[in-house]
């Protein structure tokens, strides 16, 4: 993975507008409300960071951005009231990571693994990041960092290196449960992980947190979401969703779990396997429990029957009084604007992944993600009313709930969706031959895009990366078909630029990305370190390998993992 230099601290000066501190959303308000800091230092839009909030401050660190997947090693503020973003020096911090967990106790935040970037260590064989179990904590009083565990794979009892897990915060102690640990070399595969651990606040220690040998054990995962809930008194771990690896892939998992994190006696937990009204099988979302009662999820990314990518932008509640039983309803996305009393229907925050999420005063806190490009917003919603507005999707038919001007401009959206289809099969039934050089319709992509400023991998060295030409079998996976830069299907006997990585693009997309980027845009390797010999002529056809998981959820989707597209 390859990473800017000159976007490592994460700074940048932006203005967006939002409204006066009187303006907050009241209590009785149950609308969302975009809450970004107006003509200040912000940090850089990124995901896959961490947010946390003590007082009346949300405290983020770290993350990756856009700038050639940027990671960064900074530490930033929002102050609820005055609306606006501070950046915290201090002499020392984590260094550059994403992917990596945090929990509170007191005044203090910790943060537990992910992933680091450190250029001195790029080579031949290394990308130039590296797989964390170190804890660090951020004293929010004397805004000071310190290392609590260096880490590492010996001596101290520890959780093995692992990112995208998830944690919880417990009176006393820190709880991280799954998460995945990815070599720094592309001939390594990941492994994810179905294990509990404990670190205490007090001693800083860890503790695996052993299981009934009767429970039943959730699959390993990663990318999941989880929090706390009160069950007759008792806190537990609720964990939804997430991804799984099979082989050199990964499914996306659709169930939930409960486990209790104390219990009576010498009895080991058990975890519970949870009834949900409706799947909610995503990847990278965000979930918060307010007051221990009511859960909330929101934002997160899946594939849909025909295994089209999608962002989700709704909002999902639930009562946790009824567990091991869980009704997730949707929650109308309602939205008041800070600068004036006008209330749009929804027009809540926009579809996002990889953000984050807490809790503020009885307000769901949603902050960054991505969708497309990285997103730096901060938006909140009162929660005091959690199913004000909601709708139960297993029992209420959708369309009863829409006005009748709703249902107009649903019917617009179709027949308009319709007439572009049909524009894009003439097109393609009538589109000419690719030739040898840029054919018209690479010649299209490239004139609708704007061209950006070079800084990417010379022209010379992307004309070394293998051209094929796309042979489409029985077997090709529909995700394998399409280009994941300008989305169009390739075409039989199509000219294809294949990456080390092994992932297919079209030869002008992908040219035109590489000249202003230096990772692949699907799994970011870095290209600069393993670029291939000249080849003479195209002539290697490309199948596409769809796999069949021989374990996990039969309704789980299977799709690519990054960096591993085929099976040779």
């Amino acid at each position: 993975m390859g990473y800017s230099a000159r976007a490592i601290n994460g700074v940048l000066c932006a203005c967006v507008i939002i409204g006066s501190p009187a303006n907050l959303p009241a209590a009785a308000d149950s609308l969302w409300t975009e809450v970004s800091a107006r003509l200040v230092r912000q940090p850089m839009a990124r995901e896959r960071t961490v947010m946390e909030v003590i007082g009346d401050a949300a405290y983020i660190y770290g993350g990756v951005g856009d700038a050639n997947d940027a990671a960064f090693n900074d530490t930033w503020k929002f102050d609820f009231i005055g609306q606006r973003w501070d950046q915290l020096t201090v002499v020392a911090n984590p260094g550059p990571r994403f992917d990596h967990v945090s929990a509170t106790y007191g005044s203090d935040i910790y943060i537990f693994g992910g992933t680091t970037y450190d250029s001195k260590l790029v080579s031949a064989s290394n990308d130039g990041t590296a797989p964390m179990n170190d804890m660090w904590k951020l004293d929010s009083m004397q805004v000071e960092w310190s290392v609590i565990d260096g880490g590492g794979q010996g001596g101290v009892v520890r959780p093995v290196s692992r990112s995208q897990a998830s944690a919880v915060s417990t009176p006393k102690a820190m709880i991280v449960f799954g998460g995945v640990f990815t070599p720094n070399v592309f001939y390594l595969p990941p492994v994810d992980f179905n294990d509990v651990w404990a670190f205490d606040f007090q001693s800083h220690t860890w503790q695996s947190v052993a299981i009934a040998t009767k429970s039943v054990l959730p699959i390993a995962r990663f990318s999941h979401v989880a929090s706390t809930i009160l069950v007759n008194g008792v806190v537990n771990m609720i964990v939804f969703s997430g991804r799984h690896i099979v082989n050199t892939r990964w499914s996306i998992l659709s169930d939930a779990w409960v486990l209790p994190l104390s219990t009576s006696g010498e009895a080991l937990p058990i975890w519970t396997q949870l009834t949900v009204s409706r799947p909610f099988g995503r990847i990278l979302s965000g979930m918060v429990a307010i007051d221990s009662s009511h859960m909330w999820l929101f934002g997160g990314f899946a594939f849909d029957s025909q295994m089209q990518a999608v962002a989700f932008s709704d909002t999902l509640a639930a009562d946790v009084s009824l567990v091991p039983i869980v009704s997730l309803k949707t929650v109308s996305t309602q939205t008041a604007h800070a600068e004036g009393s006008s209330v749009n229907v929804n027009n809540g925050p926009r579809a996002r992944f990889g953000h984050r999420m807490s809790v503020w005063k009885g307000n769901v806190v949603v902050y960054g993600g991505r969708i497309v490009q990285c997103l730096g917003d901060v938006w909140l919603r009162n929660a005091s009313l959690a199913t004000q507005g909601a709708t139960d999707a297993t029992t209420e038919d959708p369309w009863r709930s829409f006005t009748s001007i709703m249902l107009l401009i649903i019917l617009f959206l179709l027949s308009l969706f319709l007439c572009l289809y049909i524009a894009m099969w003439v097109v393609k039934c009538f589109r000419p031959a690719q030739s040898s050089v840029m054919g018209v319709t690479d010649a299209r992509r490239v004139a609708t895009r704007q061209v950006a400023p070079t800084g990417g991998i010379s022209a010379s060295d992307i004309a070394q990366f293998k051209v094929i030409l796309f042979t489409p079998s029985a077997a090709t996976a529909p995700t394998d078909e399409i280009c994941p830069i300008c989305l169009v299907e390739f075409e039989a006997q199509e000219r294809l630029r294949q990456l080390p990585c092994q992932h297919h693009f079209h030869v002008a997309c992908i040219d035109e990305w590489l000249q202003r980027n230096l990772t692949c845009p699907m799994c970011k390797r870095d290209l600069t370190l393993t670029a291939s010999p000249p080849q003479a002529s195209v002539t290697d056809p490309v199948q596409s390998n769809a796999v069949v998981p021989p374990y996990g959820p039969s309704n789980g989707t299977v799709v690519p993992l990054p960096g591993s597209i085929d099976i040779q």
